[in-house]
């Protein structure tokens, strides 16, 4: 009887003990303050995937871009919050992003103060529940912080690149320095890569990197402590038997072409295909004039007897494989397409040139000698060449040729146009140097080989038989079934109450007389006696066709195909990019290879990119995606940062009315904002401005047209 109270006491306590383990564990908070610490998280909680971890970089001064992706699914509404864990463990809400269940990038611009951060990412539900969180990634917020992440990837025996990523805000440049503290190198603040030359082969090198600023007034030079140390090894090759692949090598193979052409050549001019890189047959090169196409060693083991296509926007040149073809042991060849200009050639008799002039040279060059050699004789098998024409270029088609310079004078090459893909098309035996000419008869005004003539019969594709073919009620002049690739009730925009079997075209708002005869925007006559002469047969019946043609009439915008547009096909990245170059590009653009990882210093918008860069309009680094959408606050701030300077004739609205204005990322409203005030983009119908929509063909000529109008 005496314990009996203790023990009663003790049991008490055991089963509280139990009760309380047995319990569910209580639910995190609802807050918008400092996040609590989530140690365990119910069954429909963990259902939902933690963000990974996210990448931080600085695109400002104390400005630090967060980027994740996330290809889970989550709650509608659900909610990302960035925060910081440096210095209080329940974390410091840095920012806020909508979920959305058709992104699957984000990125938020935050305002970090100099020194050290730990931010990472979380998940947050419609009811404010926590559910996941990332991992923490820290960063050094600092005017020369060090740089970071240094790597070092061979490229070939001669050569390494060297790339980083940029912490500071503040600096002029980064420098790059050896392993005995030499100074070997130094790129601009928007360049974060180096490529090394001129290196031994089967050499390991060791490199570190410092951000720097230069003296400025009273403030001294400084550097940035110093990045981690990267080490790479070159690849080795066999002097004597030639069989490490010096083929692959664009230090060589530039020191080749020099060599064989009496004049500079760089690496980075070089287009390189190796083995593995061709497949198949009729493979098609695509690059930029003043570029080298080398095939290294055995790029074509395998390769069916077909023929290589390599071509600019300008020309084509179909080469058989086998004036290509070369062992791995031996070396390889490289075509040359480099922009000829000499003002002491005169024009042939009555004839205009159009276009570029270009010099095409074929080098062989070996793993044993750094000097190439020509070697063009198509005789066995000829090589074709195609020249590309604009049509509102040109004021004759039927009349142009293609010719070859023999010394100073121009020789016509027997030659054939094909209006239908704009071409011109020859047989050539041997490369030099080569120029489209026309005849001029007057102002281009038609689409070659359309009639001026209204209603049917004017439909101007090759093989029409206006007596024969007569245009179907409820079609536009000269289409209908039967007229290759014409218009039907499949098109969208089609509209047969509009039309009938001989009906002109009349006028429409905002026509233009002759391509900038009118001011943009104002209303006149069509263009066009019928609908079968516009530029581009889907746009017959478009919201956005005044506005795609005008920017046609003036060389800045081009179909997907001939007559084709595709207005409501998404516009990528580097189709915008180089359309609002084509409209703001002042500056010659910079030679060398771009700081993006996923853009070749050969591709096709690789020009623009860096004149936007020079000029400021694109501003980071890393990945570019060319083939994605852009978006529409991509685009608007594009735009916005090559207003700077420029004078505005209008005024917009203001970017708060829209409802979703704050889901803008952050670093990017500023110049967003001035897009929206100068009224150069408008939201959404339903008040939103939609920051993560893409944008179609018809809305970027449509904003392009405005800045042409609004901006001086």
């Amino acid at each position: 009887m005496v314990y009996r109270k203790p023990l009663s006491i003790a049991a008490i306590t055991l089963f509280c003990f139990v009760l309380t383990a047995l319990l569910p564990p209580s639910l995190p908070l609802k807050q918008e303050g400092p996040l609590a610490r989530i140690d365990t998280l119910t069954v429909a909680e963990a259902a939902y995937d933690a963000p990974p971890q996210p990448t931080l970089s600085v695109s400002g001064k104390n400005l630090v871009k967060v980027a994740w992706t996330y290809t889970a699914t989550a709650p509608a509404n659900s909610k990302f919050k960035i925060i910081d864990l440096q210095n209080d463990a329940n974390g410091v809400v840095l920012d806020t992003m909508t979920y959305y269940t058709t992104q699957k990038q984000y990125s938020k611009s935050v305002t970090l103060e100099d020194g050290l951060h730990k931010i990472a990412v979380y998940l947050v539900t419609p009811t404010g529940e926590l559910t996941a969180n990332s991992s923490a990634q820290t960063i050094d917020v600092q005017e020369l912080a060090a740089p970071s992440d240094l790597t070092g990837t061979k490229q070939g025996s001669r050569e390494i690149l060297w790339s980083w990523t940029d912490n500071s805000y503040g600096e002029t440049g980064f420098k790059i320095y050896d392993e005995n503290d030499d100074l070997i190198g130094r790129v601009d603040a928007n360049k974060t890569s180096f490529r090394e030359s001129g290196l031994t082969p089967d050499t390991r090198y060791n490199r570190y990197v410092k951000a720097y600023k230069a003296t400025s007034g009273t403030d001294p030079a400084r550097e940035s402590n110093a990045s981690n140390e990267a080490s790479e090894r070159t690849d080795e090759y066999d002097s004597s038997t030639g069989s490490s692949g010096r083929s692959k090598d664009r230090t060589h193979i530039a020191d080749a072409l020099e060599g064989a052409l009496d004049f500079t050549v760089s690496p980075s001019d070089i287009v390189l295909i190796n083995p593995g890189d061709i497949d198949g047959s009729d493979e098609s090169v695509k690059t930029e004039k003043n570029r080298f196409v080398a095939f290294a060693g055995g790029a074509f083991k395998g390769y069916s007897d077909g023929s290589v296509r390599i071509s600019t926007p300008d020309v084509e040149l179909k080469i058989p494989s086998k004036y290509l073809d070369r062992s791995e042991d031996s070396g390889g060849s490289a075509v040359g397409l480099q922009e000829y200009v000499d003002n002491a050639a005169s024009a042939p008799p009555g004839k205009v040139r159009v276009g570029s002039a270009y010099e095409f040279s074929l080098i062989k060059y070996s793993n044993y000698s750094d000097n190439g050699y020509s070697d063009d004789d198509f005789n066995d098998d000829p090589v074709y060449l195609s020249f590309f024409y604009d049509y509102w270029r040109v004021s004759n088609p039927a009349s142009l040729r293609i010719y070859r310079l023999n010394g100073s004078t121009w020789s016509e090459v027997s030659s054939s146009v094909n209006t239908a893909d704009r071409s011109v098309n020859a047989r050539v035996e041997e490369f030099g140097r080569f120029a489209l000419f026309e005849t001029p008869t007057g102002a281009s005004t038609l689409f070659p080989g359309t009639s001026p003539n209204v209603g049917p019969g004017s439909y101007g594709y090759p093989g029409f038989n206006s007596a024969q073919q007569q245009t179907p009620a409820g079609y536009p002049p000269g289409f209908g079934p039967g007229y290759g690739p014409g218009y039907s009730v499949n098109t969208p925009g089609y509209n047969p109450s509009q039309y009938g079997a001989t009906s002109g075209y009349g006028t429409y708002p905002g026509g233009y007389g002759a391509y900038g005869a009118q001011g943009y925007g104002s209303t006149g006559a069509n263009l066009y006696g019928s609908a079968a002469q516009a530029p581009f047969i889907d746009l017959v019946g478009h919201w956005a066709r005044p506005q795609v043609e005008a920017l046609a009439g003036r060389g800045l915008i081009n179909g997907t195909a001939s007559k084709v547009f595709d207005p409501d096909k998404p516009m990528t990245r580097a189709e915008f990019l180089t359309l609002l170059m084509r409209v703001v590009g002042k500056s010659t653009p910079m030679a060398g290879p771009v700081p993006f990882d996923d853009v070749r210093a050969d591709a096709w918008f690789a020009g623009a990119l860096r004149q936007a860069m020079q000029q400021g309009i694109v501003t980071d680094g890393g990945i570019f995606s060319p083939d994605s959408p852009i978006t529409r606050q991509d685009m608007a701030a594009w735009l916005g940062r090559a207003l700077n300077g420029r004078m505005l004739l209008s005024s917009g609205k203001s970017p708060e009315n829209f409802s979703d204005w704050y889901d803008t990322s952050e670093n990017l409203r500023d110049s967003v904002a001035q897009t929206v005030r100068a009224g150069l983009i408008s939201g959404r119908p339903d008040g939103r401005f939609d920051p993560w929509g893409s944008t179609t063909r018809a809305e970027a000529a449509t904003v392009i047209t405005s800045f042409l109008n609004q901006a001086r």
